[in-house]
């Protein structure tokens, strides 16, 4: 079919409660994203790029109702993109889809037109495997796990030497110190020590406790995975220190160096798993999608980059005597909790809070919008929740704009 022919077709919208919606629309984007991992190395003009399997497709959609009820109409579409279940779209460029909206921007200056504009993530239709198991604490069992299996594998290939342990230790103490001063938990300061003390302890004892020294340089790595506070924070922190650790990656040359970066590194994206687990309720981490699907990106970014950089490190084979090959059982189940984990996070961005947004038609204030959108509450708490989702400062207090872009989630 030609494009002059798709074109004249209307695009149909059924709703996850059933309802159908036939309105203009411009065409918009298809994105689909891919995993790049980019290398700068010293001395080496350009960047050397990297590119692994692609992400989900999105899609922007820009709709309009139009009429004397277009408000009216417009109204009843917000109220039926509330619903859970995926929307079928019947594209005349893009065929069929089965999508869920990420968020909704509605603009109704226009009077006779209400412009709404829509991101959409593609999903499969298929129901998960039902189970009895808790994923939250599958997950933390997982991960559990994966450092045993990490430490088994350090223990089975390394016999460290004196350099190996001197870089242990180094990579131990830039961690401990760059974490401990963003522990506001007593408890978890001491906690954090206490475990760093007992590390360097191993550290010093050297090869002759290999499998005890290796798991307690673990377990001072993936601690910050539960600091209380926020996932992003840290995520962010645990971020930080695998990138510290790869900057110097090209010069890890003996086989024992690579397999301390592997250890080390893969606890780091261990702990970002972890991390995603471990919430806390007074930092509502996932109160909305977006706040899910940032998540989600951040650590299939930097499991791919993780992976990337242990190909840097191999070898063309295993059969020399400085060859260096990432182990399958270490990486594999590495793979396996990432890929769980990042399956509960869409679960829950599912039946997260979503995304609006509404240009003002006219002038307004803090207390009417949240009246609004969230209902006002005795401890104001929908007023704070309000004005930090749209940033308002004192100057917006007591009057915001016509024009005005404003968030809120429903």
């Amino acid at each position: 079919m030609s494009w002059i022919e798709r074109i004249k077709n209307d695009i149909i919208i059924t709703t996850g409660d059933g309802k159908v919606y036939t309105p203009l629309y411009s065409i918009g984007g298809k994105t689909v994203e891919y995993n790049i991992a980019e290398f700068n190395f010293p001395n080496i003009g350009g960047t050397l790029v990297k590119k692994s399997e692609h992400k989900g497709t999105t899609y922007s959609l820009n709709i309009i109702f139009q009429g004397e009820d277009n408000i009216d109409v417009s109204s009843a579409f917000e109220l039926s993109a509330r619903d859970k279940r995926p929307w079928k779209i019947s594209h005349p460029i893009y065929d069929d889809l089965i999508v869920h909206p990420k968020s909704l921007s509605f603009d109704n200056s226009g009077l006779n037109i209400t412009k709404i504009s829509i991101d959409l993530i593609e999903t499969i239709t298929e129901d998960a495997p039902k189970s009895s198991v808790n994923p939250e604490n599958k997950i933390k069992q997982d991960v559990i796990t994966q450092q045993e299996i990490s430490a088994e594998s350090f223990t089975n290939d390394v016999v460290p030497e004196a350099s190996d342990l001197n870089l242990i230790s180094g990579n131990v103490s830039e961690s401990y110190e760059e974490s401990s001063g963003i522990i506001s938990d007593e408890s978890q300061l001491n906690e954090y020590f206490n475990l760093f003390t007992k590390a360097n302890s191993l550290i010093l004892e050297g090869s002759s406790k290999t499998s005890l020294m290796i798991t307690a340089v673990q377990d001072v790595l993936i601690y910050p995975s539960i600091f209380k506070t926020g996932v992003m924070d840290r995520l962010n922190l645990l971020k930080d220190q695998m990138l510290n650790l790869s900057s110097s990656i090209e010069n890890l040359i003996t086989p024992n160096e690579k397999k301390i970066f592997e250890n080390n590194a893969g606890t780091f994206i261990t702990g970002m798993v972890n991390a995603s687990v471990n919430s806390y309720d007074d930092f509502d981490d996932y109160g909305n999608v977006n706040q899910v699907f940032e998540v989600i990106d951040f650590i299939l970014f930097y499991y791919n980059l993780y992976l990337e950089l242990l190909d840097s490190l191999q070898t063309p084979n295993g059969g020399e005597l400085d060859s260096y090959i990432p182990d399958f059982n270490s990486i594999s189940s590495l793979t396996s909790i990432v890929n769980y984990a990042v399956s509960q996070l869409f679960n829950i961005a599912l039946d997260a809070k979503q995304e609006r947004t509404l240009l003002l038609s006219e002038d307004s204030n803090v207390i009417n919008l949240t009246y609004r959108f969230y209902g006002l509450d005795l401890f104001d708490v929908n007023i704070d929740t309000f004005m930090k989702n749209n940033n308002i400062g004192i100057s917006e207090m007591f009057q915001i704009e016509k024009g005005r872009e404003i968030k809120y989630y429903v």
